[in-house]
């Protein structure tokens, strides 16, 4: 079993280019189908768009509840923007191109990716010296160079999902030219990038390491790329069945959903109110992902695993909405083996209240930002009812700073199963029913004091 996004804080519980020539940096070409996961981003990839006058490019998604979608757009001499979303979202990525090194470049490139799509190909960076970082790593790792001619106008997701180490990816004009963008983690070890490129243009590719440990295996994969939601109106109560049988990896969250098919969903909230998005009913384990607007890459506003704490299965989102507001909703998978046919249901929470500090029939409390941060893990505090667990919570990991309930021997691991706080023992065996049927020990008193709000 995985760990939730909050009981895995819990131990106890459950550059510029630089590229040297290396004998072992060989790279093996295929053709494929795709990518082995290129997936979207706000933040862990940068989205980079050419302005441009006349050059026209068409773009599809893979079947699914999506659609295709074809822009236009040329320019023979592209200057090159940012559009990267929310900044907190997933992984790191930048532009800046003064924070790399191109110092001491003997060969560029060492590797030529072929020019398809899609296309893939594969080596590794043993030996392969560290000769360049990017603005956003790569410093002390070993790096490899690749070049790579864009087939066609489009917008293009380069990414080296598959790599058996964690890697740094970024993009250069030219061997000895500008960084066009960098990326660290895409919500994997593995790196990502978004970027717009016209017929011909010609980019290098450093596949660099995060640091001199990071040895191995590296895939790069290209592909042309296009997110084009399908608009589901803005009733409420909602239900919407579809699957991610087939469909593309277009976008991917902070608590996962890289590497895996999704299906992306438009929704306009008819009222200002608290909206409980569900995926209680689909075939697979799920990954629901909610972002502000209609853009695949544009800022997330939650995400959500499982419906703790069983972490596996269907997931649910609570958002706080205006009347009018667009939001992209994101049906992912938790691994690339997890696609079938799911279930969408949106429902009107209502307005939330009482004490965030105490226990209360009803989800939710009166704090907005409490409530968020609370139910963005357990999305059942807003869902069912505010629980000691909810409580505990808010005080462990969204700045909380509620009164602590004594705990008298809760804090003490014993010989036989509960304590003698029945408040503190109800919280503590909601999570671990083990606590209360077979033995009370360190690990119950652990949970009492993190997630309980125990006076430990």
């Amino acid at each position: 079993m995985r760990p939730s996004s909050f009981l895995a804080v819990a131990p106890l519980v459950l550059v510029h280019l630089a590229a040297c020539p290396s004998d072992n940096a060989g790279g093996n070409a295929t053709e494929g189908t795709g990518s082995s996961g290129a997936v979207d981003t706000s933040g862990a990839a940068t989205t980079l768009s050419a302005d441009t006058s006349t050059s026209t490019g068409t773009a599809t998604t893979s079947t699914g509840t999506t659609t295709s979608s074809t822009t236009d757009a040329t320019a023979p001499e592209p200057t090159y923007t940012v559009s990267s979303g929310d900044e907190t979202s997933e992984g790191s990525s930048t532009t800046a191109a003064d924070s790399s090194t191109t110092e001491g470049l003997p060969t560029c490139p060492q590797e030529f990716l072929p020019s398809q799509d899609p296309t893939t190909l594969d080596g590794d960076n043993v030996r392969a010296g560290d000769d360049s970082f990017g603005s956003c790593g790569g410093n002390g790792g070993d790096d490899v160079v690749v070049e790579w001619v864009a087939p066609a106008d489009g917008t293009y997701r380069i990414d080296t999902f598959g790599s058996s180490y964690d890697t740094v990816l970024y993009v250069l004009d030219a061997c000895d030219g500008n960084e066009l963008a960098c990326s660290d983690d895409a919500g994997t070890d593995e790196s990502m990038i978004t970027i717009d490129l016209v017929e011909g243009q010609v980019i290098e590719l450093v596949i660099d390491a995060a640091d001199s440990q990071a040895l191995g295996t590296w895939v790069l994969n290209a592909h042309s790329y296009a997110c084009a939601p399908l608009d589901i109106g803005s009733s409420v109560p909602h239900t919407e069945l579809g699957t991610t049988l087939d469909a593309g990896d277009d976008s991917f969250g902070l608590c996962g959903g890289a590497g895996s098919p999704d299906v992306e969903l438009v929704w306009t909230a008819p009222a200002s109110s608290n909206y409980v998005f569900s995926t209680v009913g689909s075939s697979f384990d799920t990954i629901l992902e909610v972002r502000n607007g209609v853009a695949c890459d544009g800022p997330e506003l939650s995400c959500n695993d499982a419906i703790a704490p069983t972490d596996f299965g269907p997931s649910a989102v609570v958002v706080a909405l205006d009347e009018g507001q667009q939001v992209l909703v994101t049906i992912d998978g938790f691994s690339a083996f997890d696609s079938g046919d799911f279930t969408l249901s949106i429902d009107d929470a209502g307005a939330f209240a009482g004490d965030c500090c105490s226990p209360h029939a009803g989800g939710g409390c009166g704090v907005e930002n409490t409530w968020q941060c609370v139910c963005s893990g357990l999305p059942q505090c807003c869902t069912d009812e505010w629980t000691q667990i909810c409580v505990g919570v808010d005080n462990a990991a969204c700045g909380g700073a509620c009164e602590l309930t004594p705990a008298g021997n809760c804090c003490d691991a014993g010989v036989e199963p509960g304590c003698d706080a029945p408040i503190v023992e109800g919280c503590v065996c909601s999570i671990l029913p083990g606590c209360c049927d077979v033995l009370w020990d360190d690990t119950c008193a652990a949970v009492a004091a993190q997630f309980c709000a125990a006076e430990c």
